[in-house]
Order: C-alpha cells, then structure tokens, then sequence
C-alpha cells in the first residue's frame, strides 16, 4: 500500500468525525445561540435608547417594535416559561419526591423533573423504556432532528426482543458513530433506569438522568423523569446549561416521553 493511500485513510475518519462534531454542535446548540444574541441585542440597544425613530417608516416601526418584545421576552421566559417547562407535567408532590439517582448529583447547578400519565400498566410500558438508546430501539423523539447532528437514531415502533437485556453497568448509547453515553447505574425492572455520566476530572457524577414508572392503577402509570446536572466550575455550568441547553432539552425530552406513551397506548389498544 503506498503512502499517500495510507495517509488518506487515517486522515479522512479524523476529518469526518471532526465534521460530525461540529454538525452535531451547530445544530444542538445552534438556535439557543442565535436566539440568544438576538435577545441580547434587542435589551441593549433597547437600554441604550438606540431604536429607531418611528416616525421614519413603517420598517423603522417595525424594528422599534421588535426590538422592544426581544427586550421583554427574557423577562418572559424566565418568569413563566422556564418555571412551567422545568416541571412539565408533574405535580408539586412529585417534583419534591426523592427519587433513585437523585444521591449521585446531591448538589445539582440544574435540575428538571418531567411527568406524564400512560394509560398502560408498568409492566407494558418498561420493555419500550428498557430498549432505547442509539443503535437500539432509538429515542421516540425527532429523529431526523437528532439525525440532523447526526447521531444515527432510529426509534423503533415495536418491542425487539434483543434490546430488552439492558443490564447495571452498560452504556446506554446516545450516538451511534461512537456507541457513547452514560451508564447505567441502576435498574429496577419495571420500575427505574438510573444513567450517571462522570466527570473525569472530579472523579464523581456530574450528570444524572432517571425514569420511573410509579403505577396509578391496574391500568394507569405515571413516567416521571428527572435530570440533574452538577460541574466544575459550577456558575459557568449553571449560566451555560439555560441559555443553550434548557429549551433544546425540554424540546426532545417532551417529545421522547410523548413518544414512550404512544407506543405503549397504541400497543395496548391493538391488544
């Protein structure tokens, strides 16, 4: 083999995982950026008193009045829509409930607790749980958006029976390209799936991610997911984690549990 063949084929998997690191950043993180220089454009020029004068023309207005609700919307966000997305659906009861996991991070820069009623009981609803991840059952969230960053999932729309021997210890994959993720550190079947991701310069979890599953009734289970978040240094990480993750997270959680329900009430009602 020549060398100039033999340099291509190391350099061109480098090249393409770079790419696909970059793709992935731009599209996760892309719009929060955006979004927020939009915002933090909007307050300063709206605090400095550098609108444009109305009386120009009907886009000098237009920008007036743009400027003027991106100045509001932080505001908005932070006193309405953040407090609601942060517990989407679950109950005061439920957000102050100690859940497994919740002792890997005990000091959490973020914390979200996420619920949602299945009309299903938990022993039909678990398999759906237990087999995801990438290169598995998927994440039952848009995929052509996590395909998009190019993280190779694809949710499945039935029970594979080869996917349901997740086990304490595995890595539950969130990319395909790398098969990475966090671990799985505990599993009650039928009941919880507890990841932790660490932080290798601290030695300790920096990241935990639970799903419950608390039965109402024979035919009614509450999925209630929680995710903490802890790492040095702690105020870059708790300013860093709301302006470019928080909104992109709860976008696909939402959907991701959404999707968990569906599978399993449309599997119940085929029944």
């Amino acid at each position: 083999m020549s060398t100039d063949s033999v340099s291509k084929s190391t350099v061109h998997p480098r090249n393409e995982a770079a790419e696909g690191t970059w793709r992935s950043i731009l599209v996760v993180f892309g719009p929060s950026i955006l979004l927020d220089l939009l915002l933090a454009a909007s307050v300063i020029t709206t605090a400095l008193g550098n609108l444009s004068d109305p009386h120009r023309g009907r886009v000098a207005r237009l920008v007036r009045w743009a400027a003027s609700g991106g100045a509001l919307l932080p505001w908005a966000y932070v006193l309405i829509v953040r407090p609601w997305h942060l517990r989407w659906g679950a109950t005061d009861e439920e957000v102050r409930k100690r859940l497994s996991g919740d002792e890997l991070v005990p000091r959490p820069v973020a914390e979200m607790t996420r619920a949602l009623t299945i009309n299903a009981p938990a022993k039909e609803i678990w398999p759906w749980v237990v087999q995801m991840g990438a290169g598995r059952g998927g994440l039952y969230s848009y995929d052509w958006l996590e395909n998009l960053a190019g993280l190779g999932i694809h949710s499945a729309e039935r029970i594979v029976p080869e996917y349901q021997d997740l086990k304490e210890g595995d890595t539950l994959p969130l990319e395909a390209r790398s098969a990475t993720g966090p671990t799985v550190a505990e599993l009650v079947p039928e009941r919880a799936i507890v990841l932790a991701l660490l932080d290798p310069r601290a030695e300790r979890s920096m990241l935990s991610w639970v799903y419950t599953l608390h039965p109402i009734d024979e035919g009614k289970t509450r999925l209630i997911f929680r995710f903490r978040l802890d790492a040095a240094p702690r105020w870059v990480w708790g300013l860093a984690y709301p302006l470019f993750v928080e909104i992109p997270h709860f976008v696909m959680e939402r959907k991701m549990m959404l999707g968990i329900r569906e599978r399993a009430e449309r599997a119940r009602m085929s029944r």
